[in-house]
C-alpha cells in the first residue's frame, strides 16, 4: 500500500529573530485530505469557482541555486490549484459580500482603533477624501506583507537575516509544460 505524508516544519524564533526551535509534524495525507486550503474554500462556497478558474497541478518541482532539484507529486485525488492572486481575492470578496459583509472600494486603512482594554475594536480609514472610523467586533488584518496594522499592533516583524527576495512571473504560449508547479530558489 502506497502512503503519502504531509510534513509541516514551523520555525520558532527567539527575541533576536534567530531560529530557536523547529517544530516538525508529519500526518497521513489521506486523513488530512479535507482539512487543506481547498476544503476551506469549499466551506465558504468558492471551491468550485477556484477549480474552474485555476490550472490543476499534480505536484511541485523545486530547483536550487546549483541546478539540483526535488520533484514531488501530490497524493492521488488531491490536486493543487494555481491561479492569479487577484482572481482568488475577487472570488473571496464576492463570497463575503454575498454573505452580508460591507465592501467599501477605494478605502485605505490608516490605523487601528484600540480600546481601553487594549483590544482592537475597529479601524480608521480614508475613504472619499475623508478620514473616519469603522467600529467592528472583529478586525482581521489581512492586508499582506505591507500591512499597516500588523507592525503597529506588534503582530509581525521581519527577521534581520537572512534577507531574501522573491518575484513571480506569468508566461503564456510556453510549449511542453508539465502538470507540476515550479519554484526556483537562488
Amino acid at each position: 500500500m502506497e502512503r503519502y505524508w504531509l510534513a509541516i516544519n514551523s520555525p520558532i524564533l527567539d527575541d533576536a529573530g534567530e531560529v530557536e526551535y523547529i517544530l516538525h509534524q508529519a500526518e497521513d495525507a489521506a486523513t488530512e485530505r479535507r482539512h487543506g486550503s481547498m476544503a476551506i474554500l469549499d466551506r465558504v462556497g468558492v471551491g468550485a469557482a477556484v477549480r474552474a478558474r485555476s490550472l490543476q497541478t499534480t505536484g511541485m518541482t523545486v530547483t536550487g541555486p546549483r541546478g539540483e532539484s526535488v520533484c514531488a507529486d501530490y497524493p492521488p485525488g488531491l490536486p493543487g490549484a494555481a491561479l492569479l492572486r487577484r482572481d482568488l481575492d475577487l472570488l473571496l470578496l464576492e463570497a463575503a459580500v454575498h454573505a452580508g459583509a460591507q465592501f467599501e472600494p477605494g478605502a485605505t486603512v490608516r490605523d487601528a482603533i484600540v480600546g481601553d482594554d487594549a483590544r482592537v475594536c475597529g479601524v480608521r480609514i480614508m475613504s472619499s477624501r475623508r478620514e473616519h472610523d469603522l467600529r467592528a467586533r472583529v478586525v482581521i488584518a489581512a492586508d499582506g506583507r505591507g500591512s499597516r496594522l500588523a507592525p503597529r499592533l506588534r503582530l509581525a516583524r521581519f527577521a534581520p537575516a537572512p534577507r531574501r527576495w522573491a518575484y513571480g512571473a506569468y508566461f503564456g504560449g510556453v510549449e511542453r509544460l508539465g502538470s507540476r508547479g515550479e519554484m526556483h530558489v537562488r
